[in-house]
């Protein structure tokens, strides 16, 4: 179920779930998603993406998958710049550490995820903005 959800134990950092959207709308969605984060004054934000279905079988190993989206994502310029280092890649997830927002949006704003492409049948964490509802998240004060 895609959600965008604070971490509790860190609150200063976001999950972003995109299992539900395929590879043109995850993108869409992880490119907002970060935008506002940083935005926002957040200091990171993993983007769970699942693990790629592209195996070594493939004509073009891991292409068209959403991490595949996401890694293509992070070497944009625009994305690039706001980063403070390079990102945590893991098989299921991955993790982007912002450079500090020395002007954070006061007050946050922030938009809804659109509706997934299909659903899944897991449970989001408590707190967490679901499709078409309005995220209110705010960083904890520096």
């Amino acid at each position: 179920m895609a959600y965008l959800a604070l971490i509790v134990a860190r609150p200063d950092e976001l999950d972003l779930d995109l299992h539900g959207y395929r590879y043109a709308s995850g993108e869409r969605v992880a490119r907002t998603k970060i935008a506002e984060a940083y935005a926002n004054g957040f200091r990171s934000l993993r983007i769970i993406h699942g693990s790629s279905t592209g195996g070594s079988d493939n004509f073009a190993p891991h292409t068209g998958t959403l991490k595949a989206a996401i890694l293509a994502l992070v070497q944009e310029r625009a994305i690039a710049r706001i980063l403070d280092r390079d990102p945590f890649i893991g098989d299921t997830a991955t993790v982007l550490f912002f450079k500090r927002n020395h002007h954070p949006s006061n007050p946050v704003r922030w938009t809804a995820l659109p509706r997934p492409e299909y659903t899944q049948q897991s449970q989001p964490p408590l707190g967490a903005a679901q499709p078409g509802e309005q995220p209110i998240f705010r960083p904890p004060p520096t």
